[in-house]
């Protein structure tokens, strides 16, 4: 029986039931999903770790540390919910993705 994971990442936009991916193996399941904003991982993650009997949550480098613990108390202290981060040397690539990302947001009205 594979152990499953849940990876949550905001995606302006998206439709957490429908933009999803999961990747199975005979010991991992890891399910990928998009939200249109962190704030809105709260409103599904609970139901989502139930439904998955997810073991472990994690989320991507663009929640804050408050929405982080809002996700945490809505899974309640059995699930471990962790964080991902970049290094500080990381930093002038991260300044570079989001002014492209602003450019292309602008370029899309």
């Amino acid at each position: 029986m594979a152990v499953t994971w849940i990876y949550l990442f905001d995606h302006p936009g998206a439709d957490p039931a429908r933009d999803r991916v999961v990747l199975d193996s005979p010991s991992l399941r890891a399910v990928l999903v998009a939200v249109p904003e962190p704030a809105d991982a709260v409103a599904i993650v609970k139901d989502l770790v139930a439904a998955e009997d997810a073991k472990l949550v994690e989320v991507c480098g663009a929640f804050t540390n408050e929405d982080v613990a809002k996700v945490a108390q809505a899974v309640g202290p059995d699930i471990p919910v962790g964080h991902s981060y970049f290094s500080q040397e990381a930093a002038p690539g991260i300044l570079r993705f989001q002014d492209a990302y602003a450019q292309a947001v602008q370029a899309t009205g």
